[in-house]
């Protein structure tokens, strides 16, 4: 103010300076770091389909850079409660997390990874270090923390193969309890899909429950005992699912010799069809290769190279079927050492094996 009107006094024309000291060089800092922090989340809001949000994200990225009102709105509106703004980012989580689970598979951990990333730095400024706790927490309820897929069960970083219509028949059990409960059918079915990504979301989900169930039955939830009803029933809900998926995993899941089976007999299929057979990694190779040797011998895997496919008769019958899964796994022993052929060796059985074809390969001729 003082330079202002020693401006006016001198008739100079007023012009910014500068300004310095050690609280200014700490805002003007954090400014930056929120800007560097408002570009990647539009980065990742662009990548999770969400372009609005985005460009309102890019633009307040720009403001913070040059300085400036990021949108003006009357004061009074600018004491809003810190709660609007948890709301906004629980929204915006939500949606970006819907917007990941339609994306392939094989994208999905990645674009996580960088989406969590940012949350938990987004999270500690707004003060909710529980939040960025819950985001680097795995889900804390069994039935959260599990998805089903096909006929896979998965819990955290453990999957498990079910008996066929096993897994159906656990997700309509869980959506009737939901259902018969008064909670949305549509919804817990989603959830299952995939399970909560991690706790954070897990919390949404049990908020989102426990609205639900108080709106349908007009429950004021700061009543303490209406509230406490309202708790109990949605506990005995996921006490109940819980137990449904206990005794699914105990009753349902494929022995590992029925898993072996299924792989093998696919496996053939597989090379007859593609000529080619590789497995998803070297982890599920090295399985395979174990639980293949603890099956028929230590020397299966040279014995199927070589052509005798003998130790193969008691679970398949037909012999040409039996030469279709020696060529698979031969195939995959170029790709994979846990076979335990070098790449010479598979070569040399490649063409062995090629050489005596099985009836399949000449059908075209019948």
């Amino acid at each position: 103010r003082a330079e202002i009107e020693r401006e006016q006094v001198e008739g100079r024309a007023q012009e910014e300076r500068p300004r310095k000291g050690k609280a200014l060089e700490e805002a003007l800092a954090t400014m930056a770091r929120t800007a560097d922090a408002m570009r990647s989340l539009s980065h990742v809001a662009a990548l999770t389909g969400l372009p609005e949000i985005g460009e309102k994200i890019a633009k307040a990225e720009e403001a913070l850079r040059r300085g400036g009102v990021l949108q003006p709105f009357p004061g009074d509106v600018a004491m809003a409660e810190r709660a609007d703004l948890d709301r906004h980012f629980n929204g915006w989580m939500a949606e970006a997390e819907g917007k990941i689970r339609k994306m392939p598979v094989a994208e999905r951990k990645d674009m996580r990874d960088e989406l969590y990333g940012y949350a938990i730095d987004i999270a500690k400024g707004l003060g909710d270090a529980r939040g960025a706790q819950l985001l680097q927490m795995l889900p804390q309820t069994k039935l959260f923390a599990t998805g089903l897929e096909g006929d896979r069960l998965t819990q955290g970083r453990e999957a498990v193969d079910l008996q066929p219509g096993a897994a159906d028949r656990l997700k309509t059990d869980i959506v009737g309890k939901a259902v018969a409960l008064g909670l949305s059918g549509d919804r817990m079915a989603e959830r299952l899909e995939t399970g909560a990504a991690n706790a954070w979301e897990e919390r949404d989900w049990v908020r989102s429950d426990l609205l639900t169930l108080s709106g349908r039955r007009r429950v004021d939830l700061r009543n303490l005992d209406q509230s406490r009803k309202v708790v109990v029933d949605l506990e005995g809900f996921y006490e109940a699912a819980a137990k449904l998926i206990e005794h699914g995993r105990a009753h349902e899941v494929v022995p590992e010799n029925d898993r072996l089976l299924r792989a093998l007999g696919s496996m053939g299929r597989i090379m007859q069809a593609d000529g080619k057979v590789e497995f998803r990694g070297d982890a599920h190779a090295e399985r395979f290769a174990d639980e293949l040797r603890q099956r028929y011998g230590k020397g299966v895997v040279a014995e199927l190279a070589s052509g005798r496919t003998d130790a193969l008769a008691g679970d398949f019958e037909d012999a040409d079927q039996r030469k279709w899964i020696a060529r698979a796994v031969v195939s995959s022993a170029k790709s994979h050492v846990a076979l335990g052929l070098t790449l010479k060796e598979a070569r040399h059985a490649e063409r062995l094996l090629a050489s005596t074809p099985a009836r399949g390969e000449h059908d075209w001729e019948r």
